[in-house]
């Protein structure tokens, strides 16, 4: 089985439905003091394929969030939602099996948490 480094306070992870593809919502720091040395403005999100036990990065993108949890797939694995506490929004990323796009984002009545699908 594989270990791979993913950055700074990974919280959320979402198996895609088919079972190829893990989401990883990286908080990155954005989660932090401002004054931290490992603060950063914007969390993200990490694609990795699954094959077996072994996992390869495939693409990453910004999440302009702050404090974001957790993530999930749509059953066709084309689309990821990202939800971030303090914005009070869920991101939405398109997934083209190799590229990453953020695709908008909406605004719910509290801090998302713990998003499942």
């Amino acid at each position: 089985m594989d270990t791979i480094s993913v950055g700074l306070i990974p919280e959320g992870i979402a198996l895609s439905p088919i079972g190829d593809f893990l989401a990883i919502n990286v908080m990155n720091g954005s989660n932090l003091p401002k004054a931290s040395p490992y603060y950063h403005d914007f969390g993200l999100l990490k694609i990795m394929r699954l094959r077996g036990t072994s996992l390869t990065p495939v693409t990453e993108a910004r999440v302009p969030g702050h404090w974001c949890e957790g993530a999930v797939w749509s059953s066709n694995q084309r689309t990821i939602l990202v939800q971030c506490m303090v914005e009070k929004a869920i991101f939405v990323f398109d997934f083209d099996g190799r590229t990453l796009k953020p695709a908008g984002s909406f605004p719910v009545a509290g801090g998302p948490a713990g998003i499942r699908t």
